[in-house]
């Protein structure tokens, strides 16, 4: 008896071969998408900005499950039902497919959609589904009570392969385009909602004034068009949010996205022992719970999320079976379909296109290896760039003075030349220098350390000033006299300089000014040390510098500042 495909969407077509089905189907969904948009042109539009975009794309087939080739992902599946929120059996359907690349397997469950906003669900309370129960729903001609196509899965034939565990997690999909884009979301509806859209800008403002960092990229517009928004930006974003919504509304609001970060980061670990994923359980539930309390009026569907259903109750065992869930996962497959095929594409004439992507790729290659080889050539201990300042030391105060008076310097600037003379005395007497006569000073904008950060002093960098934070493992004598994270004081840098003596070897200096711990009651917030800018002004040997970290002022207070923990 030969088996004949019916498309489910012209409901006039049926083939007899399944190829022929696939590209008919897939002809089909185009159309079907094109017509249920209200504009294609704004819709085209998106897409080819985010085609465009450096970051990694995202790509949304609204597409119904069917049993044919080169289906989309799962997560793209998923977002059918979350992001219109979708009303009807949200237990949707997966085993049908035939090709699933990226996904992880407990997506593949059976449960209501009443349950799916249970974060208490126990584990007898769900099944899980496999080609058993599956084939029998088949063969009972029930498959719409699982939300089943009524078609053959021919991996259902195959003894020693189960399909629903052929496959792996994406957080990529699931998180950082999924879940907290939700949060995001529901984030400004809250604000909209508390005291209109002046909270809304004032968030956005908040991120615009966010201080820079090597790790971070910066939104000089705030969140205004969360649809353009790309995986990199969320996990952007995300570093940032505890700050932004620090005593903005209320403390719930600090607190979700605290949790948020906790629960993120435990899930990018490598390897996991049993207590690890305990611990990841429990910040699994302590963030569902609390964006559940705290968003739960703004959502259409009452939260029955499939993603946030698998996220809590599926991702531990998951890990726990398969291993973590940061090795090849979408973003790994679009990266390198974006480097090695898309990008040289687009840079050939679409003649000969293998032979010119190849080349495209081959020069690439070369010219990033002859590069790497010039960058660490001659390695040098500290490489310093743009002088700013140069004078001889019996010069200074007249110096000083005028490039004071005369220059459109930034406070913190002036603030380090004031403490020049006095720090640098205090220091040559620390070094037991007795004359400083015949010294020559020269100040720089930024100096490269040797791990390759680049320290910064600088009172305009893309219109706005950049004057590095860091910091420095303090020596075994003074730990009982400072307070410290862990051995680890904070400091902002002045100035960058070079001191050359005609009897001594040549001096790298950076006038720094100190931070100090606000309160020894309550040190942390957010898990963050919380800080204050002293007056106390020295300089330090650049060699010192542990690190250059992220540290930002807490808005609408005087004097507070939160070391970023957060830059992942």
């Amino acid at each position: 008896m030969s088996t004949s495909y019916k498309c489910p969407y012209c409901n006039i077509r049926y083939f007899s071969n399944r190829n022929s089905y696939s590209q008919h189907v897939n002809r089909c969904i185009n159309l079907y998408d094109v017509s249920t948009e209200e504009s294609n042109t704004e819709v085209s539009e998106v897409t080819d900005m985010l085609l465009d975009n450096d970051d990694f794309n995202r790509i949304e087939e609204r597409q119904s499950v069917q049993e044919i080739e080169n289906l989309p992902s799962g997560s793209e599946i998923t977002d059918l039902f979350e992001y219109g929120d979708y009303d009807a059996d949200a237990s949707v359907s997966l085993e049908v497919i035939s090709n699933i690349p990226e996904r992880f397997e407990e997506i593949l469950f059976e449960i209501s959609k009443e349950n799916l906003n249970n974060t208490r669900l126990r584990d007898d309370q769900m099944v899980l589904r496999n080609k058993e129960n599956m084939l029998q729903y088949y063969n009972n001609s029930t498959t719409e009570k699982a939300s089943l196509e009524p078609v053959f899965n021919y991996f259902w034939n195959i003894l020693n392969i189960n399909v629903y565990v052929a496959t792996v997690p994406d957080r990529m999909h699931h998180l950082d385009l999924g879940l907290y884009r939700y949060q995001i979301e529901f984030t400004k509806k809250l604000l909209f909602e508390a005291e209109g859209r002046s909270l809304v800008d004032k968030m956005n403002r908040r991120i615009t004034l966010i201080p820079r960092h090597s790790e971070l990229k910066i939104f000089s517009g705030g969140l205004q068009s969360i649809a353009l928004l790309t995986a990199d930006n969320y996990r952007n974003i995300m570093k940032v949010m505890v700050f932004v919504v620090d005593d903005l509304l209320n403390k719930d609001l600090s607190e979700v996205y605290v949790k948020w970060n906790e629960m993120y980061l435990l899930s990018r670990q490598e390897t996991f022992k049993e207590s690890d994923l305990k611990n990841f359980q429990e910040a699994i539930e302590k963030w569902a719970n609390l964006f559940i309390k705290l968003f739960g009026q703004f959502s259409n569907s009452d939260f029955k999320l499939p993603k946030l259903h698998s996220w809590v109750h599926h991702i531990v065992d998951t890990i726990r079976e398969f291993g973590a869930i940061n090795g090849y996962t979408t973003e790994t497959y679009e990266a390198l379909h974006k480097t090695y095929v898309k990008i040289p594409y687009r840079l050939s004439n679409k003649k000969d296109v293998k032979e010119q992507m190849m080349k495209t790729i081959r020069k690439k290659a070369i010219i990033k290896q002859n590069d790497f080889k010039k960058k660490f050539k001659t390695p040098l201990k500290f490489n310093y760039s743009s002088k700013l300042f140069e004078f001889d030391i019996s010069e200074a105060f007249e110096f000083i003075d005028k490039y004071k008076n005369e220059t459109n310097l930034d406070e913190k600037m002036i603030k380090g030349l004031d403490h020049f003379i006095q720090s640098l005395d205090s220091y040559f007497d620390l070094l037991k220098i007795s004359t400083a006569q015949g010294c020559h000073i020269k100040i720089y904008r930024s100096v490269t350390l040797e791990n390759r950060a680049i320290l910064r002093t600088t009172n305009m960098f893309h219109k706005r000033p950049w004057f590095s934070n860091i910091s420095v493992t303090m020596n075994d004598e003074e730990l009982f006299e400072y307070q410290s994270d862990n051995g680890i004081c904070y400091a902002q840098t002045l100035l960058i300089t070079e001191v050359f003596l005609k009897k001594e070897k040549s001096l790298h200096l950076a006038l720094v000014q100190w931070y100090d711990f606000i309160s020894k009651r309550t040190p942390f917030v957010y898990g963050c040390p919380l800080l204050e800018l002293t007056e106390v002004y020295n300089f330090i040997e650049i060699e010192a510098i542990e690190d250059i970290v992220h540290i930002v002022p807490r808005f609408d207070k005087t004097n507070e500042y939160l070391v970023n923990k957060y830059l992942f």
